[in-house]
């Protein structure tokens, strides 16, 4: 027999909520800290491109984010490039290509689009989630042009860096965590951001849908109605 649904539970829709994408609410870290450097050395670049690899929710976004305003790029998507974007490209044109691990809609593009930018003294900034080598890239003149720039990576985090993010993610939610709480599940999850931005959602969904604050029994309830599921 399926029990009864509360008001509150009813009404705990997946709400969207706006992350904090500035540059003071970037969390510098060992794990980062060539990757910050690297946002911050523009544009100073010693070459016109440069790759920024780094696992999901690894703060890529942001780095980027933070890095088109400071460099007034333009920011392009590597699955969404066409030949017309060529057509648009301004001299000493600032682009970001953006997921390059996501797939390519046509490789020739993306190899004269660097060409272009190259040609015309602008910078590039490519990110993806994987290292160059480890991309299925077929056109062997665009391999060979992305194996040439720079990568810089950003590292498996610390822990220390975990729970700032946690927090942070917490709060893009109106949510005031207790450190003793974040202690509590942060001994309970996989060391990962990618885990960190699910745990964080889920919580919230669960406190929404119970109509209560998050606490140490509720989040305990939670996570363990996650085990069993």
């Amino acid at each position: 027999m399926s029990r009864a649904v509360s008001h509150s539970e009813q009404l705990a829709f997946d709400l969207p909520h706006r992350p904090a994408f500035g540059a003071e609410d970037f969390y510098l870290s060992k794990s980062n800290e060539l990757a910050v450097r690297l946002m911050d050395d523009w544009p100073n670049w010693g070459q016109y491109g440069q790759i920024l690899a780094g696992p999901a929710a690894s703060g890529k976004t942001h780095l980027v984010n933070v890095w088109r305003l400071q460099a007034k790029a333009t920011i392009l998507s590597a699955k969404d490039l066409q030949r017309s974007t060529l057509q648009n490209i301004e001299a000493n044109k600032v682009i970001c290509i953006e997921d390059v691990d996501r797939g390519l809609c046509n490789a020739e593009n993306l190899f004269h689009l660097l060409n272009l930018v190259k040609e015309q003294g602008g910078h590039v900034l490519l990110s993806s989630r994987v290292e160059v080598s480890q991309l299925p890239i077929k056109l062997a003149d665009l391999r060979s042009r992305l194996l040439a720039l720079p990568l810089v990576s950003i590292n498996a985090p610390d822990d220390s860096l975990l729970k700032a993010v946690m927090i942070k993610q917490f709060a893009d939610r109106q949510i005031e965590i207790d450190p003793q709480l974040v202690e509590y599940i942060f001994r309970r999850m996989e060391r990962s951001m990618q885990a960190v931005s699910e745990l964080v959602a889920l919580l919230d969904r669960g406190a929404l849908r119970k109509g209560r604050a998050l606490t140490r029994p509720l989040a305990r309830e939670i996570l363990a109605n996650r085990v069993s599921s």
